[in-house]
């Protein structure tokens, strides 16, 4: 026994080295990303600065050049304003949207799944592909209108992580995932 105790136990410390090193390449991993991100953002405004300088300061050369590079650079030029803008404004709404697409789910997953045919089916292949349940959870199910027309289920079917007729009786995490939809679409 005091063999299997110390086998056990080396075992557990290999296991939380092995993670330890996991966690530590990705948290290298998730840096590097955000600095190489960071350098393609500098580039990019500097790019479009340099661009706007150009516009702006050495306008009168512009008829020098030929129309299709002159009508290639704006257009270029305002391809990544555009984008700049729409990433800064998704950056800086995120919650907002966070929420706006939280209120929706809980609008379309639960108030209209029994009404909607096509909602219906969108809302069972969400949760068949993503294995989730309802929208926060599981439980969202127990205040739908739909539970009223189906009392004998405690959540659709597509909610089952074994798809079957009326699997939806159970609501134990064997039978279904009690995590929501909206936290596989939050990143």
């Amino acid at each position: 026994k005091m063999e299997n105790n110390k086998v056990n136990t080396k075992a557990l410390e290999i296991i939380r080295e092995s993670k330890s090193k996991e966690d530590c390449c990705k948290e290298i991993s998730k840096y590097l990303f955000g600095f190489y991100n960071m350098v393609f953002l500098l580039c990019g405004c500097l790019i479009c600065g340099l661009g706007v300088w150009t516009i702006t300061e050495k306008w009168c050369f512009l008829y020098l050049m030929e129309v299709k590079t002159y009508q290639y650079t704006v257009l270029i030029v305002l391809v990544f304003m555009v984008e700049s803008v729409i990433g800064l404004m998704s950056y800086v709404y995120q919650e907002q949207i966070g929420r706006d697409l939280s209120d929706k789910l809980v609008d379309t997953f639960i108030l209209r799944y029994d009404t909607d045919k096509h909602v219906m089916q969108a809302v069972d292949r969400v949760q068949q592909q993503f294995q989730c349940c309802g929208v926060n959870s599981f439980s969202d199910w127990s205040v739908s209108p739909w539970k009223t027309d189906h009392p004998g289920l405690r959540v659709p079917d597509s909610c089952c992580k074994t798809q079957s007729l009326g699997c939806g009786e159970r609501d134990h995490p064997s039978n279904i995932p009690y995590t929501g939809c909206i936290h596989r679409f939050k990143v």
